[in-house]
């Protein structure tokens, strides 16, 4: 197995995350006497520690230090600059370090069924099938710096036909041209592609509509993360 470089490195694994950051909140009772909800035995792992990747650490570690299990940076300064954070630094230093984030997922039981591909809503899904897209497509010039929203999901099970209408969000009016691309090429990819896997997961023909909007600061809007509808 080769060693990534840094580039190489954050662009597979913030694709092969896309979906994998959120998680659910399930009471105790809906499992039965006994059982105990994965939201209460969720672990916690961050790839890609350096630069803003190091304040995402610390404002998910200040919320649930305890389930912070992993770090994995391909830089190890990156790993040992993070050690020393005043803020975060501690819970660091309890986690387990890797260079290779194959690896670091590669470790552990399965938890779920193997023919189990999510336990996530299919709106949410869908949304972030086309953020996958975007970021394999797009992340040297917009890294993390896109959002989708699904606007509308409706289902006509009687043509086996299901219509999406999502909008992806930039930060910046510069960014817009990025994702449409010379002449919509780009975002027609993205849409291609993720119409294509959205068929194959769900069974179903899919009429996938998107448009692209600008929305500045996104990441710090509660409001509008809101109605993301994340599963956090």
């Amino acid at each position: 197995m080769s060693k990534p470089n840094r580039r190489s490195f954050l662009k597979s694994a913030g694709v092969a995350t896309a979906g994998a950051v959120a998680w659910q909140i399930v009471p105790p009772h809906v499992l039965g006497q006994g059982r105990v909800p994965p939201s209460e035995r969720l672990h916690i792992a961050s790839i890609g520690v350096g630069g803003q990747g190091r304040g995402d650490f610390a404002r998910v570690a200040e919320a649930a230090d305890d389930n912070m299990v992993a770090i994995c940076d391909v830089d190890p300064q990156q790993t040992r600059v993070l050690q020393r954070d005043r803020s975060a630094g501690e819970v660091a230093q309890k986690c387990k370090v890797f260079t290779d984030y194959r690896k670091m997922l590669d470790e552990g039981d399965a938890v779920y069924p193997a023919e189990d591909y999510t336990t996530q809503p299919e709106r949410f899904m869908a949304a972030e099938l086309v953020r996958e897209k975007v970021l394999h497509h797009t992340s040297d010039e917009l890294p993390y710096t896109t959002a989708v929203s699904v606007d509308k999901f409706d289902e006509d099970e009687g043509k086996n036909l299901i219509r999406i209408y999502a909008t992806i969000y930039v930060e910046r009016e510069s960014q817009k041209p990025i994702v449409i691309g010379k002449r919509g090429e780009m975002v027609k990819r993205i849409g291609t592609e993720a119409r294509l896997d959205l068929e194959s997961i769900l069974g179903a023909k899919v009429f996938l509509d998107l448009h692209v909007a600008v929305h500045e600061s996104w990441r710090e809007d509660e409001r509008f993360l809101g109605e993301l509808e994340w599963p956090l």
